[in-house]
């Protein structure tokens, strides 16, 4: 795991410094500590200080609903912990739902590039998502790559994630750096 987390790390500062960095993936049966490491990178995540929002994707029943919820109640907290007052910017970013999670991504991913931040997406369980939740993520994260935008996703899930990607998405091996634990 050591390995792993010295890799995240150096991911998110090239994140917080402008440069975006390539989605990871960590995949393998259940209890092999996917979700342990999910956590440390979380802890690294707030330690660079990067805009984040964590999700386990088995619990949530809507997730494109949760994840863009997720990402402006993270927006907002940042803006506010940043500044005494709200930013200028503020409103126009504070609860955005496009109802199309590439738009709204990229919006998001703009904002950060604007302030210098960058978004960390921590998705567990990602097996569990929906075919449309799943196409809809990774077409929002190929689009945010297109543009440059300092946006990057690490996932957990079962193997079957591996198959399920492959079906939904031709371009995931290019996406994603895929890791067994």
């Amino acid at each position: 795991m050591m390995k792993q987390l010295s890799n995240a790390e150096s991911n998110l500062i090239s994140l917080k410094n402008g440069f975006p960095q390539r989605s990871v993936l960590y995949y393998g049966a259940k209890g092999v500590g996917k979700t342990a490491l999910l956590h440390q990178i979380e802890l690294l995540v707030e330690q660079v200080g990067l805009w984040h929002c964590y999700l386990d994707a088995a619990a949530t029943t809507d997730f494109t609903k949760q994840l863009v919820t997720q990402l402006g109640r993270c927006f907002q907290n940042s803006c506010i912990q940043e500044t005494s007052k709200e930013p200028d910017y503020f409103h126009a970013f504070s609860g955005v739902d496009t109802a199309d999670l590439t738009e709204d991504m990229v919006l998001y991913g703009q904002a950060a590039a604007q302030n210098n931040q960058g978004i960390c997406l921590l998705i567990d369980d990602m097996q569990a998502l929906l075919l449309a939740d799943l196409k809809g993520l990774t077409m929002a994260l190929h689009r945010c790559n297109q543009l440059r935008l300092p946006v990057m996703l690490f996932g957990a899930g079962e193997p079957v994630l591996l198959q399920t990607l492959g079906k939904t998405c031709s371009y995931a091996e290019r996406l994603f750096s895929f890791e067994k634990l």
